[in-house]
């Protein structure tokens, strides 16, 4: 699971980087690092309660997250709260700041 959003994120990082970089060669870099080490934090923080909810899963949730093949498949399994905190504060603290 914390794969397919580290996937999600990357594509997401690749696309900013092409925008600021059609912006007079802006970077991204110092917010892709900050949005990488804050996604490990994320990551850490959150295993706890994921491997709880995991552990309740029912045999057809548990295939679902196996089966998952993008992070986008995620909250059809029962993961919509995971996926949205990671976006809300993973994905929006590098939106909020991506050119610094």
């Amino acid at each position: 699971m914390t794969a397919l959003l580290g996937e999600a994120l990357d594509g997401y990082l690749e696309g900013m980087r092409k925008f600021a970089a059609a912006r007079d060669g802006a970077s991204t870099a110092p917010a892709e690092a900050r949005a990488r080490a804050r996604a490990t934090e994320w990551e850490v923080a959150q295993r706890p309660g994921f491997e709880k909810v995991c552990r309740a899963f029912s045999p057809e949730e548990a295939r679902c997250v196996r089966e998952a093949a993008s992070a986008r498949e995620l909250p059809g399994c029962g993961l919509e709260p995971l996926v949205t905190s990671f976006t809300d504060e993973v994905v929006a603290a590098f939106a909020a700041n991506p050119l610094r």
